[in-house]
């Protein structure tokens, strides 16, 4: 049987027994939702009680995943979803195997379910031989950036590209393609491994051997089978959401304009999408079922007579039912009704945003200085937003990096440096020749710039050479009569924690990129958290518990629009003005337009009710 047999064969195996594996995946996406996805974060949960946290947030996480629990916690994780993927996919093989005019959907559940056991080896099998190949990528990715990337700060690298930035570069492309030649071989080592687990009588220790050793010498054909499935999964899940996002945006402008109709529209259009993203899904690892299921037979693979007989019903699992397999649908319904009413009640009718200037006006003049803090205030900023350190004769000055490199090509610490060094340092003429006098400024000098203009929002930075920091800043900020003008934020838990007990009556927030576990448990009055985190939920419960929550860093206008319109307390931009532009037009908006605003940014297409204002930046 060449290539186009096996694929029509395949296509009329599919054909044939449709309805049986759409209710595949409609039970799959019903136990995913209501099920499985609580099952990680219960293992997660798990994994950090057992190294003794509530709540993780940036270094804390980093430091976590790599401990002994925190990479256990990651394996166990990885063994239940590749386990999911292995028993969706294991239902598939056993409807196409099932005889094609009755095809048992109960029973195939039953059957797939009494080989659990056996499929959640395999799949830890998979899990660690897949460890094991990637090992030594992470490891010269960890030595990289030891001997490549840590002379000075990482901005520097970021931004000015040295030749060991671009060493470095050489390295990752040559590690993308180990991983890709690592992916294609072990996918097709172990291309025939779940049919041989629920077909043959083998041990599941022996599966992978098995499936190597039938698809050896045929291993190129099983390869262009695996990049044509790849290449043609891609092409329908890009049409899909062409599709749907072309549909959205011509249809949007004309919709009727009253609320409630809105509200039902939005509804019905997440609910779209939803379901043609999991259509796709199910086309396509159906699709790679059959294919497999095909080249299993072909490569000297059985199936039990019992199977393609009878459908093999068994004893295994008679507490499946159709009864019990229909109770999740009127929870699903009543969702997709209400979703829009949900997402439409959300929007704020009056705006109440924070424009946080992200270290002054960075596109205007160079980052915390003295010139960016007065163009952010001459652009509209409610607060400046400024990084601060000490150096190592005891002054708190404005800079971000650790440092010179990116800004002035000086390889000088911050914490080796006097206040006089630093005031012979020019931080401005790489941004531009006007700024030539720009300086490294004290957070004195930007208290007294802001006074009576604009507030003062301070992070803390933290290299591992603070030694008074927290108190030093406390003194200077009561010295200038700024308390009332200030907050003050960090990545670092420990250093929220030391200012809040030095000055408890102080706002005082944790800063965030990522976090792990209940973001209640972390100390502060406010969060400022990475935008694409900021979910409608977190928002909520954020305020929930009495703090504001912040966003960073917010540039793109249909971005902050949707965002203002979810609740938050504060965008923090490198574009103040435009932030300011925004928060204009939104005056004029009315709910509706700022709703579609909102499930534009979400798929990503161009708003139908975009204003002028806001496709130019300033």
């Amino acid at each position: 049987m060449n290539a186009w047999s096996t694929a029509v064969a395949a296509w009329l195996d599919c054909r044939t027994r449709w309805r049986a594996l759409l209710g595949v995946g409609v039970v799959w996406w019903f136990a995913s939702t209501l099920l499985l996805a609580p099952l990680y974060a219960a293992t997660l949960r798990l994994a950090m009680l057992g190294s003794g946290q509530s709540v993780l947030a940036d270094q804390d996480l980093l430091y976590f995943v790599t401990s002994p629990i925190g990479v256990a916690g990651l394996v166990v994780v990885s063994v239940i979803a590749t386990a999911i993927v292995a028993l969706e996919f294991g239902a598939l093989l056993t409807i196409l195997s099932q005889p094609p005019q009755s095809p048992n959907l109960l029973a195939a559940l039953q059957l797939l379910l009494s080989h659990s056991a056996r499929l959640l080896g395999v799949a830890a099998k998979i899990v660690l031989q897949t460890i094991l190949w990637l090992a030594p990528a992470v490891a010269i990715t960890a030595a990289t950036y030891a001997l490549l990337l840590t002379k000075y700060d990482i901005n520097y690298y970021l931004s000015q590209r040295p030749p060991a930035f671009w060493a470095a570069a050489v390295v990752v492309v040559g590690l993308t393609a180990y991983i890709a030649v690592v992916a294609v071989k072990l996918a097709s080592d172990w291309f025939l491994v779940l049919p041989i687990t629920l077909f043959e009588d083998e041990a599941y220790w022996r599966v992978g051997s098995l499936s190597r050793r039938r698809t050896a010498p045929h291993r190129w054909e099983v390869r262009a089978w695996i990049a044509g499935w790849a290449v043609g999964s891609f092409l329908l899940s890009m049409t899909t959401t062409l599709v749907i996002g072309a549909a959205a945006w011509r249809i949007a402008p004309h919709w009727p304009q009253s609320l409630t109709t809105v509200s039902i529209g939005v509804g019905l259009g997440l609910t779209l999408a939803v379901t043609a993203g999991a259509v796709a899904h199910l086309v396509e690892i159906v699709a790679l079922a059959a294919i497999v299921r095909r080249l299993h037979l072909r490569l000297g693979g059985v199936i039990p007579e019992t199977l393609t007989r009878d459908g093999g019903l068994g004893n295994g699992a008679s507490f499946v039912t159709r009864k019990r397999l229909a109770v999740g649908m009127p929870v699903a319904l009543l969702g997709a009704v209400t979703l829009g009413f949900v997402t439409l009640s959300s929007v704020p009718v009056e705006d109440r945003v924070l424009v946080i200037a992200h270290r002054g006006s960075p596109f205007s003049a160079p980052d915390n200085t003295l010139a960016a803090v007065r163009a952010a205030i001459a652009e509209g900023a409610d607060w400046i937003e400024i990084d601060v350190q000490e150096t190592v004769d005891g002054e708190v000055v404005v800079f971000h990096d650790s440092d010179f490199m990116k800004a002035a090509g000086l390889n000088l610490k911050i914490w080796d440096a006097t206040a006089s060094q630093l005031a012979d340092i020019d931080i401005g003429s790489s941004f531009g020749a006007d700024f030539a006098t720009e300086r490294v400024p004290t957070l004195r000098a930007v208290l007294d710039e802001c006074r009576g203009k604009a507030g003062v929002l301070v992070e803390l930075k933290y290299f591992g050479h603070d030694v008074r920091l927290e108190e030093r800043v406390v003194e200077i900020v009561e010295a200038a009569g700024m308390v009332d003008q200030t907050k003050f934020m960090s990545l670092h838990r420990n250093g929220v924690a030391k200012l809040k007990a030095l000055r408890p009556e102080w706002r005082v927030g944790q800063l965030l990129s990522v976090t792990a576990g209940s973001s209640r448990r972390l100390e502060g009055d406010f969060l400022a958290v990475n935008a694409s985190f900021a979910t409608r939920e977190l928002i909520r419960k954020t305020h929930h518990g009495g703090r504001e929550l912040y966003v960073w860093t917010v540039d793109d206008p249909m971005t902050m629009s949707a965002l203002i319109s979810r609740g938050v307390d504060g965008l923090i931009t490198n574009v103040p003005a435009k932030a300011r532009s925004v928060l204009a037009e939104r005056d004029d908006m009315p709910p509706v337009s700022r709703l579609l605003v909102d499930l534009a940014d979400r798929f990503r297409i161009p708003p139908p009710y975009q204003p002028n204002a806001l496709i130019d930046s300033p």
